[in-house]
């Protein structure tokens, strides 16, 4: 019994830690469920620079519905949050509870569930690499509904918010070409200067980082030099989004290669309390 108790303090150690990172994941996903002035905050000051270049005012009506439709799709992801880091918190307790206490059995139902969890998330991993295209195209769709009803960025409405900010934050026009969009007006006002015959919409042209023209002639005379027209957003998306997603999927990876060693460890524990 004594042989393991260096063995229970480490995993004691390791469960609080996973349990205030447990309740740390739970209060993420509550705020994404039901946190929305919090969350309104963080987007406003995300999206600030392009707001101010279009001069609309934070809590204007297509502001918020922007941001609404934003944390209407994050209460999926914030659902999830909430569930997993329940679950990590719980499992935690248990791990304590078993290495504080001895409890071989308390201790084998901790290595099992972990075991259990650790085969989930490697399932997940895999589905993920099989169908990884599946979470870019379906970007693209949602960004095509905006290109097909894209009319100005002086409409101020949801469409040009999306249009306005995506396309120069990934350095592209259109999802395929610039002719898609058909209810493109040809009249618009930028940064409180009115632009007529246009061709292409104001945000194809090549923007700072605070949402400024990079050329001055363009939106009058669009070229490849001083805008986006020869690039379409649907690969520059797709990849931002892989991107993105990897970088989930590899913090999963690493948090199962985690969770099979606790589950090794535990299992040390337990065989030294049976010396």
């Amino acid at each position: 019994m004594l042989c393991n108790i260096p063995c229970r303090i480490v995993l004691a150690i390791i469960n609080t830690v996973s349990l205030i990172v447990g309740l740390a994941i739970l209060t993420g996903g509550a705020l994404l469920i039901w946190g929305r002035d919090i969350f309104t905050k963080v987007l406003d000051k995300f999206l600030e620079p392009f707001l101010r270049a279009i001069h609309v005012a934070d809590d204007a009506a297509q502001v918020t519905e922007l941001i609404s439709r934003i944390t209407t799709s994050t209460s999926p992801v914030g659902i999830v949050l909430l569930c997993f880091g329940a679950a990590v918190a719980i499992l935690s307790v248990i791990g304590i509870v078993g290495a504080c206490c001895n409890l071989l059995i308390v201790l084998k139902v901790y290595a099992a569930i972990v075991t259990v969890i650790a085969l989930a998330m490697l399932a997940v991993v895999i589905l993920y690499f099989v169908k990884q295209d599946v979470f870019g195209e379906y970007a693209v769709k949602l960004f095509r509904m905006s290109v097909a009803n894209y009319t100005s960025i002086e409409a101020n409405d949801v469409h040009s918010l999306v249009i306005g900010f995506l396309q120069p934050y990934l350095g592209c026009c259109g999802v395929d070409s610039p002719s898609e969009f058909s209810q493109m007006a040809k009249k618009d006002v930028y940064d409180e200067k009115e632009y007529t015959d246009l061709k292409y919409p104001i945000p194809c042209c090549k923007m700072t980082d605070k949402f400024r023209l990079v050329d001055p002639n363009c939106p009058n005379d669009f070229t490849d030099k001083n805008s986006n027209i020869g690039i379409g957003c649907h690969q520059p998306m797709k990849n931002k989004v892989v991107e993105v997603m990897n970088k989930a999927i590899f913090a999963l990876i690493g948090t199962m290669v985690f969770l099979l060693l606790l589950v090794i460890f535990t299992g040390i524990t337990v065989f030294m309390d049976c010396l």
